[in-house]
C-alpha cells in the first residue's frame, strides 16, 4: 500500500510504501530528524531538519512542489516526503487517490521547469 511520495535530491519521484513510522520516514528520507508541515488542506510534507545546517543538496523540484502547495516559499535541503494529514489520534495519514494524483502531476511540472532551466551540459 503506497502511503507517500518521496521526491528526492535527483528529482526522482519515488512510492513510499507501509506504515507512516519515524523510524521508516528516516531511513526513506535518509536523515536523523524530520520537520513536518501542513502545506494545504489533507497533505502534510516531512523534509530533513538539518538538511541546510548539514549542507545537504537543494531539492529543486520537492521545492517547487512544496511552494506550490504551501502558502509560503521556502527552499527544500535533502529528500522530502509527501503525506495525508493528520488524523483524530496524531498520526499521519497516507495520500488518497487525488492528493497522490496532484504530488505526481506537480512532480512532473516542477521536473520539466528544473531541465528547461537547466539543460545537459552536453548540448
Amino acid at each position: 500500500m503506497t502511503t507517500g511520495i518521496v521526491i528526492t535530491t535527483e528529482g526522482k519521484q519515488e512510492d513510499f510504501v507501509g506504515p507512516l513510522e519515524l523510524p521508516r520516514i528516516y531511513v526513506a528520507l535518509d536523515v536523523n530528524s524530520t520537520e513536518v508541515v501542513a502545506v494545504s488542506e489533507g497533505i502534510s510534507v516531512h523534509v530533513d531538519g538539518e538538511g541546510v545546517i548539514n549542507n545537504t543538496a537543494l531539492n529543486k523540484v520537492g521545492t517547487l512542489v512544496f511552494s506550490a502547495l504551501a502558502f509560503f516559499e521556502a527552499d527544500i535541503h535533502g529528500n522530502i516526503l509527501f503525506t495525508g494529514g493528520k488524523d483524530e489520534a496524531g498520526n499521519y495519514k497516507q495520500l488518497d487517490p487525488e492528493q497522490r494524483g496532484l504530488v505526481l502531476s506537480m512532480a512532473k511540472q516542477a521536473w520539466n521547469i528544473v531541465a528547461e532551466l537547466e539543460p545537459d551540459e552536453e548540448e
